[in-house]
């Protein structure tokens, strides 16, 4: 979260109050309702990683292969916000603008608009911002909620609608930290607006909270600078100087709380205590802007002393290390401008072996001149991250296409031998073949039942047994003129009748047996159709398959090189984006310390040609 705008203290402690930050960051949108897709799970899992690019993937991914179907609606506004944090405002509106026109529920309409104002506010289209956020009618998440009432309260500063901003700002949760960013540009905005009783109410109300989180410890400081600085300006000197003191001693404004608190003294005539603060911030040789003015107070602190030599001579020490102090800046310039500005920044992030001190210079001057601390730069500095990420992804992707068409061979070579092995035992004609001999058993039972043929049902035993008597019948008819066989062809009737007889008695569940298995026969056939037909189907839709991916890789090699191409000239582009930030970062910092050495040789001067007149008279 970007932090609100800060009080600065300039050159010799000039101070404008009249900042309000008016672009705030993203703030996450948590779902709250418990998740129930898994894509939107693992994409929300990246995104808190701060992986934004790899979670964009996922819900993207996630939306080609239709596997979000519970809440898409969440899923859209998940990718939305992905899109804003990552820089995309237009690409966000867009899905916003897109689910406006379809039929969704009120409570997600309400975050649509809640986001879309978000997107004006950032984009300073605060008139839009406040006409969508006067559409919001239910009730948002908490933070949601915070930041919303954060919004209004900005807008109504703007106008210089004070009571309305006050109303909005007394409507966030005081455990969101929306409130506390409220309360401090309320405080400096109203003192600006010459209403210093209501502003240092609500500046004292942001110090008196307790809270222990870094961003609201950091405006605490920044709402005690702010403090500090009016009381001085009002000649409250003891007042600004427990103000200053309440800054932390390791926060980042202290250096600015130093400089104001050796001038509280100074203004009190007290010089001695006023150089113990200034001496300090000197003796820490940094770079900022505060502790570069501390050696023109020091010279001004003994000048107050009526030490008019030894002042001289510090505004002589300041005169020479401002001097050394440009000659470095614009040694870095050059330095920078033919120096690989990646590789330092890589050592400073991990991402390389330091290179033994070869960009040392260089790596310094990031953190003297607070180039790594401005915002423009970082965000340069994470996009270029990120193109690089892009492009480690692409060619890791193109690596692995020779592997991918090795493993199509291999799945086409193993999909045409299964292929060969299901067509040789599932082909249609031999279901064909076996429909037809069910054909002829279903006419041979519908005959037995006709001709209500009892012996058609014998078993093999019993047909065994009928044709061992149709040979005896047949060898008894062949005797018969010879011989008298009358006893012999009684015992084969006899014979022949229990044979009947029996075969005759079992005839209806002989009939029902073999009608059953005949049903089971057409149950299997359908099966084996069935399976048949599936078989040939899913072989149909494989080879389609396996062709489609044969032609998806063959593209993808010219597209990848392409997208490289893309990515390698991008990041060309933020190469140099970000060695012009860094050095108009340094050029900013120049003019103010040119400033500080034309006062330094102003004063020298002067007191020298004071000195020299009281040479004289002398």
């Amino acid at each position: 979260m970007r932090a609100a705008c800060k009080p600065y203290i300039g050159t010799i402690l000039t101070v404008t109050l009249a900042c309000v930050s008016w672009s705030v960051s993203a703030v996450e949108e948590r779902h709250e309702n418990g998740i129930e897709d898994l894509a939107v799970g693992t994409s929300l899992y990246q995104y808190f990683q701060d992986n934004n690019l790899a979670a964009i993937t996922e819900i993207q991914v996630a939306k080609q292969r239709r596997l979000i179907n519970n809440a898409p609606e969440d899923a859209e506004l998940l990718l939305a916000g992905l899109y804003y944090d990552y820089g995309l405002a237009d690409e966000a509106d867009a899905i916003y603008q897109r689910l406006l026109k379809e039929e969704i529920p009120d409570n997600i309409k309400d975050r649509v608009w809640f986001n879309l104002a978000r997107v004006q506010y950032a984009d300073k289209q605060y008139r839009q911002a406040g006409q969508l956020l006067s559409r919001i009618r239910g009730e948002l998440l908490p933070q949601q909620e915070a930041q919303r009432q954060y919004m209004l309260s900005s807008l109504y500063l703007r106008e210089q609608h004070f009571a309305q901003a006050q109303a909005a700002a007394n409507q966030i949760d005081p455990d969101q930290v929306w409130s506390a960013y409220s309360q401090y540009n309320l405080g400096v905005s109203l003192t600006a607006a010459d209403k210093p009783a209501e502003g240092y109410a609500w500046l004292n109300r942001l110090v008196d909270a307790d809270v222990d989180d870094e961003e609201r410890l950091a405006l605490q400081d920044a709402a005690r600078l702010a403090l500090g600085v009016n009381a001085l300006r009002q000649t409250k000197f003891e007042q600004a100087i427990d103000s200053f003191g309440g800054v932390r001693v390791d926060g980042p404004l202290s250096n600015r709380a130093l400089l104001g608190a050796g001038w509280a003294w100074s203004k009190q005539s007290q010089p001695e205590k006023a150089l113990t603060y200034w001496q300090v911030l000197q003796d820490k040789q940094q770079q900022d802007v505060a502790t570069q003015e501390a050696s023109l107070a020091i010279a001004f602190a003994f000048e107050q002393m009526r030490d008019k030599k030894r002042s001289a001579d510090y505004y002589d020490r300041a005169v020479q290390s401002y001097e050394r102090q440009l000659h470095r800046m614009d040694d870095f310039v050059d330095n920078i401008k033919h120096t690989e500005l990646i590789a330092v920044l890589s050592e400073q992030t991990g991402r390389r072996v330091d290179s033994g001190g070869e960009h040392d210079a260089v790596k310094a001057a990031l953190y003297d001149y607070e180039i790594i601390a401005d915002p423009s730069f970082q965000l340069a500095w994470e996009n270029y991250r990120e193109l690089q990420t892009m492009l480690s992804m692409l060619s890791t992707w193109k690596k692995n296409i020779p592997v991918l068409q090795l493993n199509l061979t291999e799945r086409k070579h193993s999909f045409d031998e299964k292929r060969a092995i299901l067509s040789g035992t599932t082909r249609y004609e031999q279901l064909r073949q076996l429909q037809k001999q069910r054909n002829r058993l279903a006419a041979q039972l519908k005959a037995i039942k006709q001709s209500d043929d009892a012996l058609a049902l014998a078993d093999e035993d019993e047909r065994d047994y009928l044709e061992q008597l149709d040979e005896v019948k047949q060898l008894l008819d062949k005797v018969a003129d010879k011989q008298d066989v009358s006893d012999q062809m009684q015992r084969y009737k006899l014979l022949y009748g229990l044979l009947y007889w029996d075969i005759k008695t079992d005839y209806v569940p002989r009939f029902w047996q073999v009608a059953s298995q005949l049903k089971a026969l057409d149950r299997e056939l359908g099966k084996a159709r069935s399976s048949a037909e599936s078989l040939q189907r899913a072989s149909t839709i494989n080879a389609r398959k396996l062709n489609d991916i044969s032609g998806r890789i063959s593209g993808q090699t010219a597209e990848i090189s392409r997208l490289e191409n893309t990515v390698e000239r991008l990041i060309a582009k933020q190469q140099q984006r970000l060695t012009a930030l860094a050095i108009a970062v340094v050029e900013q910092r120049r003019q103010q310390l040119a400033q500080l050495r034309l006062n330094a040789r102003y004063s020298l001067t002067r007191l020298v040609d004071e000195i020299a007149i009281q040479a004289e008279q002398q």
